[in-house]
């Protein structure tokens, strides 16, 4: 297990991995201001913190997070304020 978490070694490494492409495809959208979205990674589920400019962009985030490979499962906690 890694630290308090509960998550096996592969579990972590996984999640780092979800992580890290998932910023990478938020950051290559050109209608997306990635600066403004944090990202989290647990056990294959994403978490998306953070502002958005409108319901579009906050729909588009989703979109690719839920298209990369290993993702489970999307929970938006994004605000739209312009």
């Amino acid at each position: 297990m890694v630290g308090s978490e509960g998550r096996t070694i592969g579990e972590f490494t996984d999640d780092r991995g979800i992580h890290a492409i998932v910023k990478v495809r938020l950051i290559k959208e050109a209608d997306i201001v990635a600066r403004r979205i944090n990202v989290d990674v647990h056990r294959g589920v994403v978490t998306l913190f953070g502002r958005v400019r409108s319901q579009s962009e906050r729909l588009l985030a989703k979109e690719l997070v839920a298209g990369v490979k290993g993702v489970l499962k999307v929970e938006d906690r994004l605000l739209v304020r312009p």
